[in-house]
């Protein structure tokens, strides 16, 4: 598991131009979720669908159930309508995981990370930005520009 603290602008909310690498995120097939939120409020968002982003949140909590129990319910486990926020409501300070069973998957991941994390070219150059920076050094393995070390 690989967790990523982030900050997607400077102010309290997501910068618009990241919005995008957000979402992009989501279609990543290590992506494990984003650890978030509302000022004061933090959530895991687990999805998206178009600009909103499917989250469950950590604070609400359930007594346990005895599985062997003629009372045992799944149907609180559920529910009909998923939570839901709209991207730009994020705050810019968040973790981004990944989860890599291998260090194959995680050099993988390593190379895709630059594409993932891009932000679109499509933007205005007055408004374009620095691509976000990572370094990664896990596992032995030393990505760079120039490949593995």
């Amino acid at each position: 598991m690989l967790l990523i603290p982030m900050m997607f602008g400077k102010g309290t909310r997501i910068n618009p131009r990241y919005i995008s690498v957000v979402l992009r995120l989501f279609s990543d097939p290590a992506f494990v979720g984003l650890i978030g939120g509302r000022r004061k409020h933090s959530s895991y968002y687990v999805g998206c669908q178009n600009n909103s982003l499917i989250y469950l949140d950590p604070h609400f909590t359930q007594p346990t159930q005895k599985l062997n129990s003629p009372k045992f319910s799944v149907d609180s486990w559920y529910c009909p309508i998923p939570k839901t926020m709209d991207a730009s409501n994020l705050n810019s300070s968040c973790a981004v995981g990944f989860y890599c069973r291998t260090r194959g998957e995680l050099s993988d991941l390593i190379d895709r990370l630059p594409t993932l994390m891009s932000v679109s070219n499509n933007l205005p150059s007055s408004t374009r930005s620095r691509p976000v920076a990572f370094t990664v050094e896990v596992l032995g393995l030393d990505k760079s520009k120039n490949g593995p070390s």
